[in-house]
């Protein structure tokens, strides 16, 4: 049993360890893409585009694969999970294989029947009836999670003043890992608030910007209205091509480093979420496990990690969209 547990536990850490070094490779190599502020070339920013271009292809492929696998394991531990649930009727809920045959073969048990077996089985096991049970399932999503927290909060309470108690039939929730799942969660629901809220604080302090680019509009229009046969207004037009291209490198300086700070900041939260979720994902399987004798699939792991590089690659794409000037194009 030892050696068993030994060679498991092996396993499971060389499956995290490679989904690990998956993410890990994808997320240095999205850092490798080097961010050169306003001090860039034309030739330059399209070759940082390419590289997105490429780096998002990767990722995409890999996804597909790692869904494809997802997949075939939530296949295989949905069969699991139907046997695991047959074993709990019969062996948890007090549900003989005789009255378990009787649901499965739904055309042979009346409605009446069926809803006295399950009623039973609900009340044995933890007190529910069947009407509290149908009540629960039309419930919205919001209101069954605060229904699940008050129930498991109510069994804390009886587990504190009488320890020998059973939370449940052979099924004691593990309070501690309840929490760290909680805790886990509010974590990388945290982290992903305040990367939107960077974002969101940016596009929203925009007044200076929008100023900008509404003068770049109007003195184009200008500009293109004196152009056509010389009667002297080269220097007119000339003044305006200036005041353009201060306006252009202007919104660029005031606007590009701030962006990109912002980017660095992101790359630097989803390193943080990641190890958050790849903790939760252990957790989660714990629970699981002990309640439904199944574990999330790991390239689960890799999954998320992907998708949190995809989208800051997604926001990496913009880096240098106040970029208006560029020298060389004078030439």
């Amino acid at each position: 049993m030892k050696k068993f547990v030994v060679l498991f536990t092996m396993l499971t850490t060389g499956l995290i360890l490679n989904a690990q070094s998956t993410v890990e490779a994808f997320i240095s190599k999205a850092a490798d893409i080097q961010l050169n502020q306003c001090n860039v070339t034309r030739q330059e920013v399209a070759k940082f585009h390419e590289s997105i271009s490429t780096l998002k292809g990767e990722i995409d492929e890999k996804l597909e694969k790692l869904n494809e696998q997802a997949q075939a394991d939530a296949d295989q531990n949905e069969a699991i999970a139907k046997r695991n649930a047959e074993k709990k009727l019969t062996e948890e809920y007090g549900i003989s294989k005789e009255n378990m045959d009787k649901l499965k073969n739904k055309e042979k048990l009346s409605e009446a029947d069926k809803e006295a077996l399950i009623n039973n089985a609900l009340k044995q096991q933890g007190d529910m009836s069947l009407a509290d049970a149908k009540k629960i399932a039309q419930m919205s999503e919001k209101e069954q999670q605060e229904y699940a927290e008050q129930y498991a909060a109510n069994e804390m309470q009886k587990h504190k003043y009488n320890p020998s108690n059973e939370i449940g039939k052979n099924n004691t929730i593990n309070i501690d890992l309840l929490n760290k799942q909680k805790e886990l969660t509010a974590k990388i629901q945290a982290d992903q608030y305040r990367i939107d809220k960077l974002y969101i604080d940016f596009e929203n302090d925009d007044a200076e910007r929008k100023i900008g680019f509404d003068n770049i509009q109007k003195w184009n229009a200008e500009l293109s209205s004196l152009m056509g046969i010389d009667y002297g207004q080269g220097p007119k037009m000339e003044a305006l091509a200036q005041k353009i291209k201060e306006e252009q490198i202007k919104i660029c300086d005031n606007n590009t480093p701030r962006y990109q700070d912002i980017l660095t900041k992101h790359l630097s939260m989803i390193k943080s979420s990641y190890q958050d979720y790849m903790e939760l994902h252990e957790v989660t399987n714990q629970l699981s496990n002990e309640a439904i004798g199944i574990q999330s699939s790991e390239v689960d792991n890799s999954i998320f990690g992907l998708k949190l590089v995809n989208d800051y690659i997604s926001k990496l794409s913009a880096a240098y969209y106040y970029k208006l000037y560029f020298p060389e194009d004078e030439h």
